[in-house]
């Protein structure tokens, strides 16, 4: 997510580049970030002031995304597989043969191998689960999913 709005910087340093760029649900991402401001704010003072988090974390997202969008137009369609958070979690070999697949790299059944047992032996949450909640930083979902409807429909 932090090199989000520098796709198309990287795609120009890096000409041979290919990218994944996965796709969240807004307002997941967005109670998520909150949480995350919220806990390393927690960490140098116990004043914290939750309103400017989400705030700081709306402005990111919608600055994020808004580049992102403007940078992908500057590079080739060709170069940038997306791919739905849900369908990585649900068949990560599946979606990552389809890139393959897409940037015309070689699949082979000993990499698929591979990579099916590499995900089993790293699954999700093995060290822990972060829990966080929107009633936590009463943030309104539907709200949020409202603001980022444009970005949901095109990718979600």
């Amino acid at each position: 997510p932090a090199l989000t709005p520098y796709i198309g910087e990287l795609a120009a340093e890096i000409p041979s580049a290919s990218f994944i760029q996965t796709h969240r649900k807004p307002e997941e991402v967005f109670v998520s970030l909150t949480s995350l401001f919220c806990t390393l704010k927690g960490l140098v003072t116990e004043n914290l002031n939750v309103p400017h988090m989400r705030q700081t974390a709306e402005s990111l997202l919608l600055e994020s995304l808004k580049r992102n969008r403007s940078q992908r137009e500057t590079i080739g369609k060709d170069r940038v597989v997306d791919i739905r958070y849900t369908d990585l979690l649900k068949d990560p070999v599946k979606e990552l043969g389809r890139a393959y697949k897409t940037f015309g790299f070689e699949w082979s059944e000993r990499l698929e191998g591979e990579l099916v047992a590499a995900h089993l032996h790293r699954p999700q949450n093995a060290h822990g689960r972060h829990l966080y909640s929107a009633e936590s930083f009463n943030i309104d979902t539907e709200a949020i999913a409202d603001k980022f409807s444009s970005y949901s429909e095109r990718f979600l």
